[in-house]
Formats: structure tokens, sequence, C-alpha cells
């Protein structure tokens, strides 16, 4: 009998990992994983790297120049 995969607590770490990444993605660059265009196989590299979700968006945001929102983002005085 095979296991499931999706019960794998490696699974289950690489997916709570993949979904930092997501939300961190989002909140300082208003996108996601979908919009970024960027693949799980990607993912996995810096996931078994250890590397840390916001470690990865730094890498992200830096390998495609990408602006903080913040930077256009006006603020109430």
């Amino acid at each position: 009998m095979s296991e499931n995969k999706q019960n794998c607590p490696a699974n289950a770490m690489f997916a709570k990992w993949r979904r930092a990444v997501d939300i961190r993605l989002y909140k300082v660059y208003g996108i996601t994983i979908d919009d970024a265009g960027i693949d799980d196989k990607r993912l996995t590299n810096h996931f078994q790297s250890a590397e840390t979700p916001n470690d990865f968006v730094y890498w992200v945001g830096e390998k495609y120049d990408l602006d903080p929102k913040t930077d256009y983002l006006w603020h109430q005085r």
C-alpha cells in the first residue's frame, strides 16, 4: 500500500511554506505565486534549501526588479 502524498508531513510543511510565500508576495508586491509565474519546481528547490518565505520573496523581488507596493501608496497625513 502506498502512502498518500497529501498526508506526508514534508508535503504539509511545503504547503505551509508555499502559502507563507504567497501571502508575503501579496503583502509586499501585490502579486501571487500564480501572478509571478513561479512553478512548484522552483519553489521546491528553495524550500529544500531551507530558505525562509521572506528570503524567497526578497530574492524574487531582487531577481525581477520588483517595486514594493508601498512605493505607490499614498498615506494620509
